[in-house]
């Protein structure tokens, strides 16, 4: 069966649902695309680690993927085990709260980000896999490049007045169904218009 392959943080993970695989917008997207669904999320992602993970796969020749890049403030540590520590402006731990006062920076972290958002959408490209990338909001999608890859259909604007999910962050259901079926009549509306099949 072809695939459909997301990566990103805990809004593509399905953070706080009760059925991941089914109930997050990359579970509701493959069941329309009739495709098998592979979730690569990580929650807490950094865009290094989302970048990681896209050039570490073994892809197949008809695979799609979805990618939902991560705010660029995210930091992940990589280790030579294949483990990883991610960092959050947001955390309690005393370690983290000393790294973001002592060694982050803003623009450093745009910058980089950049870079792996765009190393990561070129290696995709060298091996004829078709991409798509996802935002959480309109202004996070100047990391780009070139936005060929660019869905301008951003996650923040799938509340609708909606259940957050159990975390009390998240989508829940109803805003993931939106989001995933919204995402299916844009890439088919693409397909029908390209004479391409998804």
């Amino acid at each position: 069966m072809k695939r459909l392959i997301v990566f990103g943080p805990s809004s593509s993970y399905g953070m706080g649902l009760e059925d991941p695989k089914n109930e997050v917008w990359g579970g509701v997207l493959s069941n329309k695309l009739n495709r098998n669904f592979i979730n690569n999320s990580v929650p807490a992602a950094s865009n290094k680690l989302i970048s990681y993970k896209i050039t570490s796969f073994d892809y197949q020749p008809d695979d799609i993927v979805f990618i939902m890049w991560s705010f660029p403030d995210r930091y992940t540590i990589l280790k030579s085990d294949k483990k990883f520590i991610n960092l959050m402006a947001t955390s309690e731990e005393d370690d983290i709260i000393l790294y973001y006062k002592n060694f982050h920076e803003d623009f450093d972290h745009e910058f980089m980000s950049k870079v792996y958002i765009n190393y990561s959408l070129d290696y995709l490209r060298k091996k004829n896999i078709k991409v798509f990338s996802l935002f959480h909001a309109e202004f996070l999608n100047k990391s780009l490049d070139e936005v060929d890859t660019l869905i301008p259909i951003y996650y923040d604007r799938f509340d609708n007045g909606y259940s957050r999910s159990s975390d009390g962050v998240h989508l829940g259901i109803e805003g993931n169904r939106d989001f995933g079926n919204t995402l299916y009549r844009y890439v088919t509306n693409i397909s029908e218009s390209t004479q391409q099949f998804i």
